[in-house]
């Protein structure tokens, strides 16, 4: 009678085996890794395209074909991240504003009966920390913000503190409220770039921020203290998106002659540039990169009550940034004080 003998694996057989599975399962680890990471970049990149999309389409509304324009940062105007106590300080730059420009302009149909105008200045905010509205509401980073001040240009006719429409949130509460609003948004002027940087060259001023296996990059401006290099002709914004659970690093460059400090933002993150065309202080004044002088309207004489065109001085500058820390600094809101001819009434 014949035996029927079982066979099987012997345990070198197996061992050589696992061994090759083994290495099976780390070249698709390879592979899967980094499709994971280019996904995940992709997905980066679509949110960052899509928020500054909405943010260019936003501001070149306001800014392309404004008259003339005030930009500046809230630590040099003297504002805080609170909305209502900051309205009688934004005030007073609203009326230098209305002063530079408007002040005594007058209109008239007949040649004798003269009036004064009415019209309206904007002031837009883009949020750099979580804050106030002027109503006391709260308003998230990255979002951004409008008031539109009434104006009469008589001379003492000064602007009051509460003659502004509601302060009110612009852009779409989803990108920065919804639950699966992931991303912060942090703005500054001109064009910069993320730079890798390592964990062991940043000096934080608070070390415990530093996460272990998270790489940290920083915008080359910023990390260097550079100009944002901005002007009526070249007026841009970089938009830096990164992950809210990974956040950002302060640091201190405490090695330079003036030590300055610097935001290290948490691998993901990208930039996007916003490139805002002013394109009728550019039309008006041939593309130049000053200043340039902002549009001239006639006025009453205040010496002789007779009626003229403003001379340069009077009519102000067309791109103002007197008031703006002209390096980055993710810590101060941006601002810009603007308005439009079409919105004069006269």
């Amino acid at each position: 009678m014949m035996k029927h003998i079982k066979k099987g694996f012997t345990l070198i057989e197996l061992i050589v085996v696992m061994a090759i599975f083994s290495i099976l399962m780390v070249g698709v680890m390879v592979l899967i890794d980094p499709v994971s990471n280019m996904f995940k970049n992709t997905a980066m990149s679509e949110k960052t395209y899509a928020y500054a999309n909405n943010v260019q389409q936003y501001l070149q509304t306001k800014l392309e074909y404004a008259e003339d324009v005030f930009v500046g940062s809230a630590n040099k105007m003297g504002l805080t991240n609170d909305g209502d106590a900051n309205s009688e300080k934004l005030a007073q730059y609203v009326e230098n504003f209305r002063k530079s420009h408007f002040n005594e302009v007058v209109y008239t149909t007949d040649g004798e009966n003269v009036n004064y105008i009415n019209g309206k200045i904007h002031v837009v905010r883009l949020v750099n920390k979580d804050g106030k509205l002027a109503g006391g509401d709260p308003v998230k980073k990255g979002q951004i913000t409008q008031r539109v001040y009434s104006f009469n240009s008589k001379e003492d006719a000064k602007v009051d503190k509460d003659a502004f429409d509601e302060e009110v949130a612009e852009l779409n509460p989803a990108f920065l409220d919804a639950k699966d609003a992931a991303y912060d948004f942090s703005y500054s002027l001109g064009v910069s770039k993320l730079i890798p940087k390592d964990k062991s060259l940043l000096s934080p001023v608070t070390p415990s921020d530093v996460k272990s296996g998270v790489d940290y990059k920083v915008l080359d401006k910023d990390f260097n203290n550079s100009s944002t290099e901005i002007n009526a002709a070249r007026l841009a914004l970089s938009i830096v998106l990164n992950k809210k659970n990974s956040g950002t690093v302060e640091c201190v460059n405490s090695g330079a002659a003036v030590p300055y400090n610097y935001t290290a933002f948490a691998t993901p993150c990208a930039v996007q540039i916003v490139n805002l065309p002013l394109t009728n202080i550019a039309h008006r004044n041939g593309r130049s990169v000053g200043a340039g002088v902002g549009q001239t309207r006639p006025m009453k004489d205040p010496t002789d009550g007779k009626i003229r065109l403003q001379t340069a001085a009077e009519s102000g500058y067309a791109f103002s940034m007197t008031s703006l820390d002209d390096t980055v600094d993710f810590d101060q809101d941006i601002y810009f004080i603007y308005c439009f001819t079409d919105e004069i009434d006269s």
